[in-house]
């Protein structure tokens, strides 16, 4: 269960910098709204298929927080190198 296929959508930065800053606007909201319904789709289908696989199979939900707290520090060595520096925060406050 730890690859989900989203929707992203791209565009030349020439193309995006020739669009007014309404049309970008639009574009960001309307990006936001299919995002947000892919997101409550996915759920509802992910939602089914524990529930089937759960009538011929055993589910193992995973300890999430001991994973955590195991992997917690493991990437800090590379805080501001690889990428920028706050990016992990900002990945582990996404819930």
């Amino acid at each position: 269960d730890y690859i989900r296929d989203m929707e992203t959508f791209y565009m030349a930065m020439d193309t995006w910098n020739g669009l007014s800053g309404a049309d970008r606007a639009m574009l960001k909201k309307a990006a936001n709204i299919a995002g947000d319904y892919e997101t409550k789709k996915l759920g509802e289908v992910m939602a089914g298929v524990y529930d089937k696989l759960g009538k011929k199979l055993t589910v193992i939900q995973p300890d999430l927080a001991s994973i955590r707290k195991a992997l917690s520090g493991a990437f800090d060595e590379f805080e501001g190198k690889k990428w920028p520096k706050g990016l992990i925060a900002k990945i582990s406050a996404v819930k």
